[in-house]
């Protein structure tokens, strides 16, 4: 029986976050029933990968181009460069449409619909007129979305509703995978809250520091990925060094970050 070509995209999986877990997952199933994948992404480092995540893969590296200092519209590069290819089956885990549909079968895993509506800091100063051609991409593509013939699910019950009430189609919530054994409460917890998710304008840790000034007594953890917005990690440094209950807990290994969640009272979600 001949193997399957598979693609799997997403920007990057060497930084802790539930997508990357979600891809790390997918390879290692895939290579468990004998094949290698093609991964498109912005770089690799698998020995990274088996140091956060303690998971051990192997794919075809495939670099997209997908410039940093553009994030909203760097994500468009994967369809650039996946038109004339073939698959048997594409797993796509950006938050964008194809252009052009594979032969295959095609799964899309929505984090959230940036091909619909944008994100609250695009629509003021600078940012409304940086935002706007894909504000008008993302207006002609609602009527692409309910007409798209592919496989999709989004990462929570947030993003399905608000797919829902932008384009009156309701997705399938898959929920990123977790071992839910590993966080009982059969485990000593230590007094305090936690928080964990890249460190960006979208998890609002400057909320969770002010809402840490009102808790003196209480430790607050802010855990997460410094790489994907340095400014912000740099302002969040900045922001939080005289502030004697809260420490930052950036890039630790999967391990490490499971002991601290394992043991802590509060979890707290700002984004």
């Amino acid at each position: 029986m001949e193997k399957k070509k598979i693609a799997v995209i997403s920007p990057n999986i060497t930084n802790l976050g539930g997508i990357s877990r979600c891809v790390i997952v997918l390879i290692e199933h895939l290579n468990k029933k004998g094949i290698v994948p093609d991964y498109y992404g912005i770089h690799s480092d698998k020995e990274e990968i088996q140091r956060l995540f303690n998971r051990k893969i192997d794919y075809n590296f495939k670099r997209i181009f997908w410039p940093r200092k553009a994030v909203l519209y760097s994500s468009w590069m994967k369809n650039l460069q996946l038109a004339f290819k073939e698959y048997d089956y594409v797993f796509d885990f950006t938050n964008t449409l194809p252009i052009s549909l594979n032969k295959g079968n095609y799964f899309s895993y929505i984090l959230y619909p940036e091909f619909l509506t944008s994100r609250g800091k695009y629509s003021r100063g600078f940012w409304r007129f940086y935002y706007l051609p894909h504000q008008i991409a993302s207006k002609l593509n609602r009527g692409l979305f309910k007409t798209l013939n592919i496989n999709m699910a989004c990462v929570s019950k947030k993003t399905s509703d608000l797919i829902y009430i932008y384009s009156g189609k309701r997705l399938p919530v898959l929920y990123p995978p977790a071992n839910l054994n590993d966080f009982r409460n059969n485990v000593k917890k230590k007094r305090g809250v936690i928080s964990v998710g890249g460190l960006t304008h979208e998890k609002n840790q400057e909320e969770q520091i002010e809402i840490a000034k009102h808790f003196p007594e209480l430790p607050f953890s802010i855990c997460g990925n410094s790489k994907r917005n340095p400014p912000y990690f740099k302002g969040l440094k900045e922001k939080s060094s005289n502030i004697k209950n809260v420490r930052l807990c950036p890039d630790l290994p999967f391990k490490e970050l499971k002991e601290k969640l394992k043991h802590s009272e509060v979890f707290l979600n700002s984004g």
